[in-house]
């Protein structure tokens, strides 16, 4: 189907909300959402996205793109932690990681649900030492910690200290997830992204504009990993 048809493309979901202006959402799945405001008609939102259709194609193109590359970060036999690609060891005595030779051993036969578990496991393991390690260097208090499967966020921190990170930290470089849990303890002073929050992060991770940098460049790219 084509504009010129006047019918929209089949990726295209139409929204009427109570919203002032038109807009266009390119979701993480490469289909759109054209809101529109309650009384819009059906005509100016064709020609709102006739007018806008190149912008569209490119960034469903960047999406695409991004699902490519994620699927390569997992394959069968190999995966990423700490930024570095590990070898997958199936039918090992236990599950277990080895940092120095870049190998995960997996109890069991070659499966790409045994990997993802173990993955997974090591992962939130990893993680879990990691933000104790930080809130010791760093004299921070942290209440309670979980390590979850979020699907647009890094990690979270509420108000009675309990932090939440996803599960893919794990597979960044280890400086840019630490960064990841320095942002949170952060928010355990500053509920907010005020310029004193971003002080305090500064304080506790200097090199964080480093950081911000590379997830720029990866950070879409990794969230999109093993995800549904």
């Amino acid at each position: 189907m084509t504009i010129n048809d006047g019918l929209l493309p089949d990726y295209v979901r139409i929204e009427r909300k109570a919203v002032k202006h038109l807009r266009l959402v390119v979701n993480r799945d490469a289909t759109v959402r054209l809101v529109l405001p309650t009384r819009a008609s059906m005509k100016s939102a064709l020609a709102f996205y006739h007018d806008r259709q190149a912008w569209v194609d490119s960034k469903r193109q960047q999406v695409q793109q991004h699902h490519q590359s994620a699927a390569q970060v997992g394959g069968l036999g190999r995966l990423q932690l700490h930024g570095e690609e590990y070898t997958v060891v199936f039918g090992a005595a236990k599950d277990a990681v080895s940092h120095a030779s870049r190998e995960v051993f997996i109890r069991g036969p070659e499966s790409e649900s045994s990997q993802y578990r173990v993955w997974r496991n090591i992962a939130a393991q990893d993680l879990r030492q990691r933000l104790v390690d930080e809130a010791e260097r760093l004299q921070v208090t942290v209440n309670k910690v979980s390590i979850r499967d979020q699907k647009s966020r890094w990690g979270s921190c509420s108000m009675r200290g309990n932090i939440s990170l996803n599960w893919r930290v794990a597979l960044m470089p280890v400086s840019v997830g630490n960064y990841i849990i320095a942002h949170e303890f952060a928010h355990l002073r500053h509920m907010n992204h005020s310029a004193v929050f971003w002080q305090e992060v500064a304080r506790l991770c200097p090199a964080y504009q480093e950081a911000e940098r590379w997830l720029k460049q990866h950070g879409a790219t990794l969230m999109m990993v093993r995800q549904s």
